[in-house]
C-alpha cells in the first residue's frame, strides 16, 4: 500500500508534509505514513479521532457542491471538478476512490440534488429546481443609456411634471444603464419599462408613480427610498440594498427579490400578489406579503378609481 503512494510521500518546499492515512473504519483510529519516497512506513503517527475527522471534511465537501452549483446554475445543471474540490480543500478525489465514493452516497442522499454522475475528472449534477436561484427575462439588446443621457431627460421631465413648456415625460423603457446615479433625482411618473439597471444608485430617490415594470436591477444601491404607487410588476431585484424603504400602494406582483435587503422596510397596503422572495426574508421586518397585501386586481381599480376623481 505504501509503495503505491511512495513518489508523493515527502515534505514540500512549503514545508507542507504529504502522508497517507490508513483508516481503521471499525474503531475509527488512524495512522499517518510519511515514507519520504521509501516503500514502507518510514515515518508515522497515531491518530485516535481520524474517521470523525475525515467525515467531517468530506461532508464540507459536499456542502461545497451543493451551494456551489445551486447559487451560480441558471438551468438546474453543474459540474464540479476534482482538480476544483482539491484546490479549496487540498484532498485530490481523482486518487482517492474511497473518499470519492463516501462523497458520492453523501451527495446523493442530499434533497437538493436529484441527479449526480462521476466522470472521469469530476460530478455532473442535475439540481432541484427549488432551490435554483430564478433568472431574469432579459430582452436581445438593449441600448445604453449613460449619465449624461438621465440629465438632459430628467430636466425636461421637471418640465414636463410642472407642466411647463418644452417639458417631456421621461421614458427609458428598454434601456441599459451601468453605474448610473440616480440618488436623489425626482423620478416622480417616468417611465423605465423592461429597462436592465446594473449597479446603479437609486438612494432616496423619488419614484412616485414611477413605471418599473418588467425591469432588471442587479447589485444596485435603493437605500431609503419612500414611495407611493410606484408599479414593480414583473420585476427582477438581484443583490440589492433596499433597506430603509417605505412602500405605499405599490405594485410588486409577479417581482423577484433574489438576495436582497429589506432592513427596516416598510410596505402598506402594497401587491404582492405572486411576488418571489429568493435568499430575501421579508418576515423579520415589516413587510407582510402574506397577511397585509393587496390583489393586483384591487390595486388597478384604485388607481382607476382616483383618476377618475382627479377628472371631475
Amino acid at each position: 500500500m505504501v509503495a503505491k503512494y511512495s513518489g508523493k510521500l515527502r515534505v514540500e518546499r512549503d514545508g507542507v508534509t504529504n502522508a497517507l492515512l490508513v483508516l481503521n473504519n471499525t474503531t475509527g483510529e488512524g495512522i499517518l505514513v510519511n515514507s519520504e519516497g521509501s516503500a514502507y512506513a518510514r515515518y508515522s503517527a497515531y491518530l485516535p479521532f481520524a474517521k470523525p475527522y475525515l467525515d467531517y471534511e468530506i461532508a464540507r465537501i459536499a456542502d461545497y457542491c451543493v451551494s456551489e452549483g445551486a447559487e451560480n446554475t441558471s438551468d438546474g445543471l453543474w459540474a464540479i471538478t476534482f482538480d476544483e474540490v482539491c484546490e479549496h480543500f487540498n484532498i485530490d478525489l481523482s486518487d482517492d476512490s474511497e473518499i470519492r465514493d463516501d462523497l458520492l452516497d453523501i451527495l446523493r442522499t442530499r434533497e437538493e440534488i436529484a441527479e449526480i454522475v462521476a466522470t472521469e475528472d469530476g460530478f455532473e449534477i442535475k439540481y432541484s429546481m427549488d432551490i435554483c436561484p430564478p433568472v431574469p427575462v432579459l430582452k436581445e439588446q438593449y441600448e445604453d443609456a449613460s449619465q449624461e443621457d438621465v440629465d438632459v431627460a430628467l430636466a425636461k421631465h421637471i418640465l414636463w411634471v410642472h407642466d411647463v413648456p418644452g417639458g417631456v415625460c421621461a421614458n427609458f423603457s428598454g434601456k441599459r444603464f451601468r453605474d448610473v446615479d440616480f440618488s436623489g433625482y425626482k423620478l416622480n411618473s417616468a417611465i423605465f419599462k423592461d429597462a436592465l439597471f446594473e449597479n446603479c444608485k437609486f438612494n432616496s430617490a423619488e419614484l412616485c408613480f414611477a413605471d418599473f415594470s418588467g425591469a432588471a436591477f442587479e447589485d444596485c444601491k435603493m437605500q431609503y427610498l419612500s414611495t407611493d404607487e410606484l408599479n414593480m410588476k414583473g420585476a427582477f431585484l438581484k443583490n440589492c440594498d433596499l433597506s430603509y424603504l417605505i412602500a405605499c400602494h405599490c405594485n410588486f406582483a409577479g417581482a423577484t427579490f433574489d438576495h436582497c435587503d429589506l432592513f427596516n422596510g416598510r410596505a402598506t397596503n402594497c401587491c404582492f400578489e405572486n411576488t418571489t422572495f429568493f435568499r430575501t426574508e421579508p418576515s423579520d421586518e415589516y413587510i407582510d406579503p402574506i397577511n397585509d397585501s393587496i390583489s393586483e386586481r384591487q390595486w388597478n381599480e384604485d388607481n382607476d378609481n382616483t383618476m377618475e376623481q382627479e377628472m371631475q
